[in-house]
């Protein structure tokens, strides 16, 4: 089949691709840059960019499906409104492009932050309102999109919505795998407080490919995995790695004091921040129970234990010389 990926060479796209060349598909890819993950892969690479129609047109062409990654992933504000063009501008100029080809279906990847949060022990499902107002641009911005791509009509959609992604293949290490680096190497003193729900990739993608046949047209599906706070999280780092892991927890008093610190340092270093005031929301309110009823039934999905892929991260980290 001729398949389509934006996104390609992402934290989920460049695994995705692997795995669809492997089931003998033809991969085509839109690139705004060459990016490091898909070095060597025999793709059919497409210069341009998510929000010209032109790429878009060359991208689709001939393609039976599209896989829709490209996005603006932001724990730092809307970026003078680049969150809202890439991820919803993005999103609007891919769809169109779609019903122009005639494509059959578009598999496009959400995020649960498109959903309202707030109490951690409520279950979250499908069902959940959008979150279309937050005062975090990256989820609204999902929101919007999310909330845009399930009324299209035309192409069959399937959206798939995924929690924290951690797992192999994490090259230019993502705000997760960074911490993961951290957390092996003691770069992290002390963590804040909260957790989240962590996802494998691998579980993710192999949704993924079977959504080009499977799944109901028109519905979203959140994919989990499990919930461990950042403590729990360094526990199971320190058992399936052997190394020593800190597991203090800075009161909220001291994290909420150290924001204007740790954003000039990041602007000093030109790095990402350590964390933010979004990133510290998101583990405040990170649900502890996402249903896997919807994506059960439709994929008969089972996320695979959180120690098994912490241990594959490591090893994959080791391989690819990220770690000494």
């Amino acid at each position: 089949m001729e398949i389509a990926v934006t996104g390609a060479g992402g934290r989920i796209g460049n695994v995705l691709v692997r795995r669809l060349l492997d089931a003998g598909h033809q991969v085509r890819v839109l690139e705004r840059r060459k990016r490091t993950s898909l070095a060597g892969v025999p793709v059919q690479r497409i210069e341009g960019d998510i929000n010209d129609s032109k790429s878009i047109d060359t991208l689709l062409q001939g393609c039976e499906v599209v896989y829709h990654l490209a996005a603006f992933v932001s724990i730092s504000g809307g970026h003078h409104g680049l969150v809202e063009k890439i991820n919803v501008g993005g999103t609007r100029q891919l769809v169109s492009g779609a019903i122009r080809h005639g494509l059959r279906r578009i598999i496009y990847f959400g995020s649960i932050h498109a959903y309202q949060t707030g109490d951690p022990e409520l279950e979250i499902d499908e069902n959940q309102p959008l979150a279309i107002d937050s005062s975090v641009a990256y989820n609204r911005s999902k929101a919007q999109a999310l909330q845009f791509i399930l009324n299209v009509r035309g192409p069959e959609i399937i959206a798939l919505c995924p929690t924290a992604v951690i797992g192999p293949g994490d090259y230019e290490p993502s705000y997760t795998g960074q911490m993961l680096l951290m957390m092996h190497q003691g770069k992290l003193p002390l963590l804040v407080g909260g957790g989240y729900n962590w996802v494998d990739v691998r579980d993710i993608v192999q949704t993924a490919l079977l959504a080009l046949d499977r799944g109901k047209p028109g519905s979203a599906y959140l994919v989990s995995g499990h919930y461990a706070s950042l403590s729990d999280l360094a526990k199971k780092v320190e058992a399936v790695t052997g190394v020593k892991v800190t597991r203090t927890v800075a009161p909220d008093w001291l994290v909420h004091l150290g924001l204007p610190f740790v954003r000039l340092y990041a602007v000093a270093s030109k790095s990402d921040p350590l964390y933010t005031r979004e990133a510290l929301l998101a583990l405040k309110e990170g649900a502890r129970n996402i249903s896997r009823l919807r994506v059960q039934q439709d994929f008969q999905y089972t996320p695979r234990p959180l120690e098994e892929t912490l241990r594959d991260s490591y090893l994959w980290f080791e391989e690819h010389r990220y770690l000494p």
